[in-house]
């Protein structure tokens, strides 16, 4: 063995390395591509104009056990600019409604969407990428001239709308296709939707949004004492709330104080309230912060009173915040009236006092890098007041704001701070335009206002925004939680616009769109290439069956469907001639051979209800000899009827143009011109509109070509093809709750330093969670993922104790489980086998039981009973158990054991579950120090003495963490390097004062009469005596106490 360390000792570890691409560079765009014009809305794929080289970033990590070898894994990156249109002739502002990576949709800002979807594209990366609009004020990305060496080394791109990406990762080395949905004609739209809907509280409510989630606190004193209980719901994506826990408050004696209630304090990397509390004796008070992710309590502040006299009571209009920048804390609101207008900032256990506001009225508190932000009224008007938070002395003067308004409910205005901005909600008492603000140093810029519901006047209002989506609540009677967030409205643009644009670009002013109608409407229509005026409208007087006439000096855009009659040629003003020669036939027929003509004409358009894909509309002549089909390709974005009725219109209209006929008439109706309808007489006594398709004047007659004048043919209706779906953005899956269960081990394949890390969806859709563990929030690396999830509870009962071992049929427990499933099994394979195997209790006093009965009371609550207690050498902690226990359900699912090494003993670490599908942002870190506990040895057992000479010989029975063999050789491994042992004789029975230790190497030690002379005077016939296995790795196990 010591060999074997040695040799690992001097081989260097193995190292191996994931995929890895040498050539960083991007392929940009070339001169010579087209810069589309845009009208309406569609979808464009956009040029790549600049982009830096592949960003290589690597992450290495130990492997196997012991941490033998390490693997590094490379990750790229790019940031990139994508020119994707001309800026607006007229300047107006270009909107980004959806954007497309390689094809699938990752981003929607279309009104209308459900919460889920709407949440997930705010969460998106794409959120945050820069749109320009090309105006000519414009100047250079900043980053990128960083980039290209300073001011002055990039073009401000000015005359075209580009988006600006940064980090953009490139999986396997290749850099993603993008494609934008981008809108001409759109407006913002405020929508307020329910996000969740909390139950109602007994005492005091309140919440907080935190990482795409409502976490919901309900506060329960019973007994009006300032003590009792934290319910903690939880909701995701506007999924129904669930009961995440109970937290039992730690205890606070303040007479009938009710104002000692927690309140949230937003910031916080995890959700987390803050509470006041005080000890029995109410001198010693503590301020703690409560993780409602964790369920723990951790004063951040202690006082003895005197010293400070209630700093901050947890009063309904208290606030508080935390710094994630300089890890300080921030109350006001409550306690003394002197601290009621002075911010106290709470910096690593030391308290500072602010110097007071000097607004008339005090509302909500927050911090960020360091400064302390205060709204307060002064004068009828909202302003912000600054402080720092290191010297508390005053920043700035006031910022003054708006009117506070008559209706506005100041007491539940509520402040949001990040590295967004300073953010400001003023909710109003009927919840008509509840005003939200962005605050500067200087100004207080209005984002939007939006019809929320009311706060609640005795909850501390909630309020989050990342500046562009914001969630406020809960709401009075009905607890919900709203959120707003501005939507994208689309409108479609009007024909006659597309083409009076088209026609000045050619420099023509002499055009008359009158005759297009207003409701001649299109979707979006993008000119991709450089072509003439005329090519660019084609598509559109194809579409909307118009055509152009040269009359009057003007050029005339007509609409063949309002074709009306200008004259009334009769039958004999037909068939004039040169000569006043008479035609056999006045009105001569030219007819089409039909195999001249299409059988069926397909339009191939691009559909704004299928994610801007090409589709097909056909419409068939059902009877004819012709095989000729026509296709008609339209470059624009409509639906699937706009197309249907072209083609069935385009089909009837080129059958309709297979008989024309020609005249001559006198120079007397010179006047017509083409396009214009005539009523003809012919045959004699029949009257029939016709078109003139071509008109020539000689001097001395006027020749026609005409075709039927049939307008009915263009205002007939059709129906396209359904069926076509739009993509959505995909509800991001749950978050996955994480529990540290740093017990004993399950198997000997775990016998090292690690610890259990146990993983379980928060819901819906999840598919798996990745663990990430390091140093610090900023080194956490992947330790291992799982795709199955487990069992994590809280007891509703405390479990009782238990010492018998024997069945527990004494003592019943009630958790709850929330989504998860518990069963029963037979007594059979209760003692046998290894199903219903549980934790119970939390890190420091789990207990590992098996059950063998889970009976259903419904919403996930169960009682078990008929319990084996104290597995795995956890007998110590049968008597330790607590309302709101842990309980997890052990098995192989959902359960990771990150390798440590004997070295990581001690040190904290952070731990993150990142669900499949999320950003390692959106998880909530975990504290935690490893204790090694699955290392320590089990307590010894069966305690005997017998003395010899005065000599008192103690025996035991040794147990071991290990069961492999046992079945095999009826040898209990070691488990350790070494057996031994420590004996420590204790003075009494109270087991406090320590005689004597004996460390031994075998089961059994001698307390000789020398000894027992030594430390009691006399020999001794009884002992008080603990025995501990000590482990060479992290000292002595628990032990076995006797008194022989």
């Amino acid at each position: 063995m010591v060999g074997s360390l040695v040799g690992g000792l001097l081989t260097p570890k193995e190292k191996t390395e994931g995929p890895r691409i040498d050539d960083l560079k991007v392929q940009v765009s070339t001169y010579g591509a087209g810069i589309p014009q845009m009208h309406g809305t569609e979808r464009i794929g956009g040029n790549v104009v600049w982009s830096t080289d592949k960003i290589e970033t690597e992450s290495t990590t130990e492997v196997g056990k012991g941490g033998g070898a390490e693997h590094t894994d490379y990750r790229y990156f790019v940031h990139m600019r994508v020119v994707l249109q001309e800026t607006p002739r007229d300047g107006s502002i270009v909107s980004i409604v959806q954007i497309f990576q390689d094809g699938k949709l990752k981003w929607d800002a279309r009104s209308g969407l459900p919460v889920a979807t709407a949440l997930a594209s705010e969460e998106n990366l794409f959120a945050f990428f820069t749109l320009y609009q090309g105006h000519s004020d414009q100047l250079p990305d900043p980053v990128e001239e960083i980039y290209q060496g300073g001011p002055g080394t990039v073009p401000a791109y000015r005359g075209v709308v580009s988006i600006s990406m940064k980090a953009i990762e490139c999986p396997g080395g290749r850099v993603p296709q993008f494609s934008f949905v981008l809108s001409t004609s759109s407006e913002t739209v405020i929508e307020v939707n329910e996000l969740a809907d909390a139950p109602a509280g007994v005492t005091s409510y309140h919440g907080q949004y935190i990482k795409g989630a409502v976490w919901h606190t309900n506060y329960t004193d019973a007994n009006s004492d300032g003590n009792g209980e934290l319910e903690v719901y939880f909701s995701h994506s506007g999924a129904a709330m669930t009961l995440e826990r109970t937290i039992p408050l730690l205890f606070c004696e303040v007479g009938s104080l009710t104002t000692f209630v927690p309140i949230p304090c937003p910031g916080t990397p995890s959700p987390s309230v803050i509470r006041t509390r005080t000890d029995a004796n109410e001198m010693d008070t503590y301020i703690d912060i409560i993780d409602l992710n964790e369920g723990t309590q951790t004063p951040i502040f202690t006082y003895t009173k005197g010293t400070l006299d209630y700093p901050f009571l947890s009063s309904p209009y208290a606030t508080a915040a935390y710094d994630p920048q300089s890890e300080k804390y921030v109350m006001l609101g409550g306690g003394t009236a002197d601290l009621q207008t002075k911010p106290a900032v709470i910096d690593d256990g030391t308290i500072i006092t602010c110097d007071a506001v000097t607004g008339t009225t005090v509302g909500p508190v927050g911090i960020y890098n360091d400064v302390v932000y205060v709204v307060t009224v002064a004068g009828g008007n909202l302003q912000m007041e600054t402080r720092h938070a290191t010297t508390g002395a005053v920043l700035a003067v006031p910022v003054v704001g708006p009117a506070l308004g008559v209706s506005a409910v100041f007491a539940q205005a509520a402040i949001f701070c990040s590295s967004q901005g300073v953010f400001v909600s003023v909710p109003t008492t009927n919840g008509v335009d509840s005003r939200f603000f962005r605050v500067t140093d200087s100004a207080w810029e209005l984002i939007y206002t939006a019809d929320i519901l009311q706060q609640f006047a005795s909850a501390s209002a909630n309020f989050y925004t990342d500046g562009n989506m914001s969630v406020v609540g809960p709401s009075s009677a009905d607890r919900k939680y709203e959120v707003v967030r501005p939507a994208i409205s689309i409108s479609d643009v009007r024909v006659k616009d597309i083409i009076a644009d088209q026609c000045e670009r050619a420099g023509e002013d002499r055009y008359d769109v009158t005759g297009v109608p207003d409701g001649d409407t299109i979707h979006g229509y993008k000119i991709q290439n450089p072509a003439s005026a005329r090519s660019n409208i084609d598509p559109l007087l194809t579409a909307f069956a118009i055509y152009i006439v040269d009359e009057d000096g003007l050029i005339k855009f007509k609409k063949y469907e309002d074709i009306t009659s200008e004259a009334t040629i009769r039958y004999s003003e037909l068939g004039q001639s040169e000569d006043a020669s008479q035609s056999p036939d006045p009105m001569p027929l030219s007819r089409t051979q039909e195999i001249d003509l299409p059988r069926s004409v397909s339009v191939s358009y691009i559909n704004q209800d299928f994610d801007y894909q090409t589709a097909t509309e056909t419409a068939i002549r059902q009877v004819t000899e012709s095989n000729e089909d026509m296709l008609i390709e339209l470059p624009i974005a409509t639906n699937s009827d706009r197309a249907a009725r072209v083609a069935q219109m385009v089909l009837f209209a080129r059958w309709r143009q297979q008989n024309t006929r020609s005249v001559k008439l006198s120079r007397k109706f010179a006047f017509m011109s083409p396009g214009d309808g005539g009523t003809y007489e012919y045959p004699r006594g029949t009257f029939r509109l016709w078109r003139v398709m071509s008109q020539t004047d000689t001097g001395t007659i006027i020749e026609q070509t005409l075709e039927p004048g049939d307008a009915e043919l263009f205002t007939q209706l059709a129906t396209g093809g359904s069926g076509y779906v739009r993509q959505g953005v995909d509800p991001l899956p749950p978050p996955t709750a994480l529990e540290i269960l740093d017990g004993p081990i399950m198997q000997d394949a775990d016998n090292n330093a690690g610890l259990y890390a146990v993983m379980e969806s928060r819901g819906a859709g999840w598919t798996g969670a990745e663990l990430l563990m390091g140093n610090s929030v900023n080194l956490l690396e992947s330790v291992g993922t799982v795709s199955n999830e487990s069992v994590i509870g809280s007891t509703q009962t405390a479990l009782g104790n238990f010492t018998r071992n024997v069945v527990d049929e004494v003592n019943l427990v009630t958790v709850n489980i929330g989504e998860g499933a518990l069963s029963s099994i037979t007594r059979d394979v209760l003692l046998a086998g290894t199903s219903n195997v549980a934790a119970v209790g939390a890190n420091g006093r789990w207990e590992i039981i098996k059950f063998q009965r889970a009976d259903s009371l419904g919403s996930g609550l169960y009682i078990l009973s008929g319990l084996l207690r104290g597995l795995r050498g956890t007998e110590w902690a049968t008597g330790l158990h607590q309302v709101a226990d842990r309980f997890i359900l052990i098995g192989l699912a959902g359960t990771l054991r990150p390798n440590l090494d004997p070295g990581s003993i001690g040190q904290t670490k952070i731990y993150k579950a990142r669900s499949k599908g999320r950003s390692a942002e959106s998880a909530f870190p975990i504290s935690y120090a490893n204790t090694a506990e699955g290392l320590k040895p089990f307590s010894p057992v069966d305690l005997r003495k017998s003395i010899s000479s005065n000599n008192i010989t103690l025996t035991w029975g040794r147990r071991s963490r290990l069961v492999d063999n046992v079945l095999a050789t009826g040898v209990i491994p070691l488990g350790e390097s070494v057996e031994r042992y420590d004996i420590v004789i204790y003075s009494d029975g109270t087991f406090t004062t320590i005689k004597r230790v004996l460390s031994v190497f075998a089961a059994s030690g001698v307390y000789t009469s020398a000894e027992q002379i030594a430390d009691f005077g006399s020999n001794q016939t009884t002992l008080n005596v603990r025995v501990y296995q000590v482990s060479d790795a992290v000292g002595r196990g628990h032990e076995l106490q006797a008194t022989v």
